[in-house]
Protein backbone atom coordinates (compact mmCIF):
# COMPACT_ATOMS: atom_id res chain seq x y z
CA UNK A 1 0.00 0.00 0.00
CA UNK A 2 1.45 3.50 -0.90
CA UNK A 3 1.13 6.06 1.67
CA UNK A 4 -0.65 9.37 1.56
CA UNK A 5 1.73 11.79 1.30
CA UNK A 6 0.38 15.47 2.00
CA UNK A 7 3.71 17.55 0.38
CA UNK A 8 5.57 17.75 -2.41
CA UNK A 9 8.25 19.65 -3.89
CA UNK A 10 7.69 21.31 -7.10
CA UNK A 11 10.71 23.26 -9.02
CA UNK A 12 9.57 26.69 -10.56
CA UNK A 13 11.51 29.65 -11.87
CA UNK A 14 12.99 33.03 -10.50
CA UNK A 15 11.42 35.64 -11.97
CA UNK A 16 14.33 36.46 -13.99
CA UNK A 17 14.32 32.74 -15.49
CA UNK A 18 17.90 32.68 -14.14
CA UNK A 19 17.04 30.04 -11.67
CA UNK A 20 15.19 27.26 -10.35
CA UNK A 21 13.58 27.24 -7.23
CA UNK A 22 12.67 24.03 -5.36
CA UNK A 23 8.44 24.91 -3.83
CA UNK A 24 7.04 22.68 -0.60
CA UNK A 25 3.47 22.12 -1.54
CA UNK A 26 0.96 21.55 0.80
CA UNK A 27 -1.34 18.95 -0.90
CA UNK A 28 -4.71 16.74 0.21
CA UNK A 29 -3.02 13.52 1.53
CA UNK A 30 -3.13 11.04 -1.71
CA UNK A 31 -1.47 8.36 -3.02
CA UNK A 32 -1.14 9.81 -6.06
CA UNK A 33 1.63 12.74 -4.61
CA UNK A 34 3.50 12.45 -8.22
CA UNK A 35 0.46 13.45 -10.26
CA UNK A 36 0.02 16.16 -8.29
CA UNK A 37 2.79 17.32 -8.18
CA UNK A 38 3.44 17.46 -12.17
CA UNK A 39 -0.26 19.36 -12.65
CA UNK A 40 0.93 21.66 -9.63
CA UNK A 41 4.32 22.21 -11.76
CA UNK A 42 1.96 22.40 -15.20
CA UNK A 43 -0.32 25.18 -13.36
CA UNK A 44 2.53 27.39 -12.50
CA UNK A 45 2.81 29.29 -9.21
CA UNK A 46 0.56 30.12 -6.91
CA UNK A 47 2.08 33.42 -6.24
CA UNK A 48 3.80 36.66 -8.59
CA UNK A 49 7.31 35.36 -6.88
CA UNK A 50 8.50 33.16 -9.03
CA UNK A 51 7.84 32.06 -12.50
CA UNK A 52 6.50 29.26 -14.65
CA UNK A 53 8.23 26.68 -16.38
CA UNK A 54 6.20 24.97 -18.37
CA UNK A 55 4.14 26.46 -21.39
CA UNK A 56 0.48 28.03 -21.18
CA UNK A 57 -1.82 25.42 -21.71
CA UNK A 58 0.05 22.14 -20.83
CA UNK A 59 -1.80 19.18 -19.89
CA UNK A 60 -0.29 16.10 -18.01
CA UNK A 61 -2.05 12.71 -20.26
CA UNK A 62 -0.49 10.14 -18.72
CA UNK A 63 1.97 9.33 -16.06
CA UNK A 64 3.49 5.93 -15.09
CA UNK A 65 6.19 4.09 -13.71
CA UNK A 66 8.31 1.41 -15.32
CA UNK A 67 11.59 0.38 -13.48
CA UNK A 68 12.79 3.56 -11.69
CA UNK A 69 11.85 5.20 -15.09
CA UNK A 70 8.82 7.88 -14.93
CA UNK A 71 6.86 8.50 -18.21
CA UNK A 72 5.46 11.73 -18.41
CA UNK A 73 2.91 12.21 -21.43
CA UNK A 74 2.39 15.96 -21.89
CA UNK A 75 0.37 17.65 -24.58
CA UNK A 76 1.47 19.12 -27.63
CA UNK A 77 1.63 23.25 -25.75
CA UNK A 78 4.82 21.32 -24.52
CA UNK A 79 6.46 21.76 -28.00
CA UNK A 80 6.12 25.36 -27.88
CA UNK A 81 8.64 26.44 -25.09
CA UNK A 82 10.97 28.81 -25.86
CA UNK A 83 14.49 28.32 -26.63
CA UNK A 84 16.17 29.91 -24.24
CA UNK A 85 14.51 28.48 -21.53
CA UNK A 86 13.82 24.73 -22.78
CA UNK A 87 16.36 23.30 -20.90
CA UNK A 88 15.01 25.01 -17.65
CA UNK A 89 11.58 23.74 -18.55
CA UNK A 90 13.15 20.04 -18.93
CA UNK A 91 14.88 20.11 -15.79
CA UNK A 92 12.04 21.32 -13.62
CA UNK A 93 10.05 18.31 -14.99
CA UNK A 94 12.78 16.04 -13.99
CA UNK A 95 14.19 17.69 -10.46
CA UNK A 96 10.08 17.40 -10.12
CA UNK A 97 9.62 13.81 -10.55
CA UNK A 98 12.80 12.36 -8.83
CA UNK A 99 11.57 13.62 -5.61
CA UNK A 100 10.05 10.58 -5.40
CA UNK A 101 11.45 7.14 -4.01
CA UNK A 102 12.19 4.97 -7.03
CA UNK A 103 12.13 7.47 -9.90
CA UNK A 104 15.89 7.18 -10.66
CA UNK A 105 15.06 8.64 -14.65
CA UNK A 106 12.34 10.60 -16.45
CA UNK A 107 11.22 9.99 -20.07
CA UNK A 108 9.55 13.16 -21.25
CA UNK A 109 6.73 12.75 -24.09
CA UNK A 110 4.13 14.24 -25.92
CA UNK A 111 1.28 13.10 -27.22
CA UNK A 112 1.87 9.53 -26.72
CA UNK A 113 5.20 9.82 -28.55
CA UNK A 114 8.90 10.07 -27.96
CA UNK A 115 10.00 13.26 -29.62
CA UNK A 116 13.47 14.22 -30.53
CA UNK A 117 14.12 17.24 -29.29
CA UNK A 118 12.21 19.97 -27.17
CA UNK A 119 13.62 23.62 -28.97
CA UNK A 120 16.82 21.94 -29.16
CA UNK A 121 17.50 20.02 -26.04
CA UNK A 122 17.13 16.21 -26.56
CA UNK A 123 14.57 14.44 -24.70
CA UNK A 124 14.92 11.36 -26.83
CA UNK A 125 16.34 9.55 -24.35
CA UNK A 126 15.34 9.44 -20.04
CA UNK A 127 16.71 11.62 -17.89
CA UNK A 128 18.74 11.24 -14.37
CA UNK A 129 18.35 13.33 -11.86
CA UNK A 130 21.23 16.56 -12.74
CA UNK A 131 24.18 16.59 -10.26
CA UNK A 132 24.11 19.89 -10.40
CA UNK A 133 21.44 22.61 -9.79
CA UNK A 134 22.03 26.46 -10.47
CA UNK A 135 25.68 25.80 -11.79
CA UNK A 136 27.60 28.72 -12.75
CA UNK A 137 30.55 27.21 -13.36
CA UNK A 138 31.92 25.65 -17.02
CA UNK A 139 31.64 21.81 -15.80
CA UNK A 140 30.41 20.46 -12.62
CA UNK A 141 33.81 18.58 -11.94
CA UNK A 142 33.99 15.68 -9.95
CA UNK A 143 32.57 14.50 -6.23
CA UNK A 144 33.37 18.00 -4.33
CA UNK A 145 30.14 19.21 -5.29
CA UNK A 146 28.05 20.88 -2.73
CA UNK A 147 25.08 23.17 -2.42
CA UNK A 148 24.51 27.38 -0.65
CA UNK A 149 21.07 28.68 -0.11
CA UNK A 150 20.88 32.53 -1.50
CA UNK A 151 18.21 34.97 -1.59
CA UNK A 152 16.24 35.95 -4.51
CA UNK A 153 15.79 39.40 -5.53
CA UNK A 154 12.80 39.48 -3.51
CA UNK A 155 13.86 37.91 -0.08
CA UNK A 156 11.01 35.34 -0.46
CA UNK A 157 12.81 32.24 -1.50
CA UNK A 158 16.18 30.66 -1.17
CA UNK A 159 17.59 29.69 -4.20
CA UNK A 160 20.11 26.85 -4.18
CA UNK A 161 23.31 27.19 -6.20
CA UNK A 162 25.69 24.55 -7.14
CA UNK A 163 29.29 25.06 -6.08
CA UNK A 164 32.42 23.22 -5.96
CA UNK A 165 33.64 22.68 -2.69
CA UNK A 166 37.31 23.25 -1.59
CA UNK A 167 38.02 20.92 1.53
CA UNK A 168 37.31 17.46 1.82
CA UNK A 169 34.73 18.49 5.02
CA UNK A 170 31.57 19.12 2.53
CA UNK A 171 29.56 20.86 5.12
CA UNK A 172 31.91 23.83 6.32
CA UNK A 173 32.86 23.79 2.87
CA UNK A 174 29.31 24.48 1.71
CA UNK A 175 28.76 27.13 4.84
CA UNK A 176 32.06 28.46 3.48
CA UNK A 177 30.29 28.88 -0.15
CA UNK A 178 27.73 30.85 1.78
CA UNK A 179 29.74 32.97 3.12
CA UNK A 180 31.28 34.01 -0.15
CA UNK A 181 27.54 34.88 -1.02
CA UNK A 182 26.15 34.18 -4.60
CA UNK A 183 28.35 34.22 -8.28
CA UNK A 184 27.58 37.82 -9.50
CA UNK A 185 25.33 36.82 -12.76
CA UNK A 186 23.19 34.59 -11.02
CA UNK A 187 20.70 37.57 -9.85
CA UNK A 188 20.36 36.25 -6.19
CA UNK A 189 21.46 38.04 -2.94
CA UNK A 190 23.86 37.26 0.07
CA UNK A 191 22.17 35.95 3.62
CA UNK A 192 25.29 36.76 5.34
CA UNK A 193 26.29 40.21 6.18
CA UNK A 194 29.52 41.37 4.81
CA UNK A 195 32.15 40.49 7.03
CA UNK A 196 30.60 37.65 8.63
CA UNK A 197 33.14 34.82 9.80
CA UNK A 198 32.79 31.08 11.11
CA UNK A 199 35.39 31.24 14.15
CA UNK A 200 34.32 27.20 14.20
CA UNK A 201 32.59 24.27 13.02
CA UNK A 202 32.12 21.09 14.38
CA UNK A 203 29.53 17.96 14.12
CA UNK A 204 28.83 15.34 16.77
CA UNK A 205 25.80 12.84 17.08
CA UNK A 206 23.93 14.57 14.13
CA UNK A 207 24.31 18.11 15.95
CA UNK A 208 26.15 20.66 14.15
CA UNK A 209 27.79 23.50 16.07
CA UNK A 210 28.75 26.79 14.30
CA UNK A 211 30.49 29.82 16.37
CA UNK A 212 29.87 32.85 13.99
CA UNK A 213 31.59 36.09 14.97
CA UNK A 214 29.45 39.07 16.31
CA UNK A 215 29.25 40.77 12.88
CA UNK A 216 26.75 38.57 11.82
CA UNK A 217 24.19 40.67 13.48
CA UNK A 218 25.05 43.42 11.17
CA UNK A 219 21.84 43.12 9.92
CA UNK A 220 20.75 44.97 12.76
CA UNK A 221 17.12 44.21 12.76
CA UNK A 222 13.96 43.24 9.97
CA UNK A 223 12.47 40.04 10.56
CA UNK A 224 13.14 38.98 6.66
CA UNK A 225 16.86 39.80 7.10
CA UNK A 226 16.85 36.92 10.67
CA UNK A 227 14.60 34.69 8.70
CA UNK A 228 17.29 34.84 5.70
CA UNK A 229 20.09 34.85 7.75
CA UNK A 230 18.77 31.38 9.77
CA UNK A 231 16.65 29.43 7.02
CA UNK A 232 19.61 29.62 4.17
CA UNK A 233 22.19 28.18 7.36
CA UNK A 234 19.99 25.53 8.01
CA UNK A 235 18.91 24.74 4.03
CA UNK A 236 22.53 24.41 3.24
CA UNK A 237 23.11 22.15 5.72
CA UNK A 238 20.28 20.13 5.16
CA UNK A 239 22.06 18.85 2.39
CA UNK A 240 23.73 16.28 4.63
CA UNK A 241 21.84 13.76 6.02
CA UNK A 242 23.93 13.21 9.00
CA UNK A 243 23.31 16.89 10.71
CA UNK A 244 19.75 16.63 12.10
CA UNK A 245 20.08 19.79 14.49
CA UNK A 246 22.08 23.10 14.27
CA UNK A 247 23.56 25.54 17.38
CA UNK A 248 24.47 28.76 16.59
CA UNK A 249 26.99 30.49 18.71
CA UNK A 250 28.16 33.90 18.64
CA UNK A 251 32.18 34.65 19.50
CA UNK A 252 32.05 31.54 21.07
CA UNK A 253 29.18 32.35 23.48
CA UNK A 254 24.89 31.38 23.48
CA UNK A 255 22.66 33.50 23.06
CA UNK A 256 18.85 33.58 23.68
CA UNK A 257 17.72 35.54 20.46
CA UNK A 258 18.35 36.94 18.12
CA UNK A 259 17.81 40.60 17.37
CA UNK A 260 14.43 39.84 16.01
CA UNK A 261 13.38 37.53 18.29
CA UNK A 262 14.46 34.12 16.88
CA UNK A 263 14.94 31.46 19.12
CA UNK A 264 18.42 30.37 19.95
CA UNK A 265 17.78 28.92 23.67
CA UNK A 266 17.85 24.79 21.78
CA UNK A 267 19.28 23.52 19.02
CA UNK A 268 17.04 24.41 16.00
CA UNK A 269 15.87 20.91 13.70
CA UNK A 270 16.86 20.73 10.32
CA UNK A 271 13.62 21.36 8.44
CA UNK A 272 12.19 18.99 6.05
CA UNK A 273 10.52 21.77 4.09
CA UNK A 274 12.06 24.14 1.83
CA UNK A 275 10.42 27.46 0.69
CA UNK A 276 6.92 26.04 2.55
CA UNK A 277 4.10 27.25 0.88
CA UNK A 278 0.71 25.71 2.74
Amino acid sequence: MVKDQELVVVYFASMDKKNLIPVTLGIKPTPEAARVAMEKLLAGPENEFSAPTIPEGTKLKDMYLVGTTAYVDLTEELLTAPRQTADQTVKSIVFTMTEFPGVEDVQIMVNGQIEENLAGVDISQPFKRPDAINYYGAQPMGQNLVKAYFSDDNAIYLVPVTLQADTQDRPLAALRKLLEGPPKNSGLGATLWPGTKIHSFHMADGLATIDFNNQAFGYGGGSTAELMFVNSVLYTLSQFSEIKQVKFLFEGKEIEYLPEGTDMTSPIQIPNKINFMP
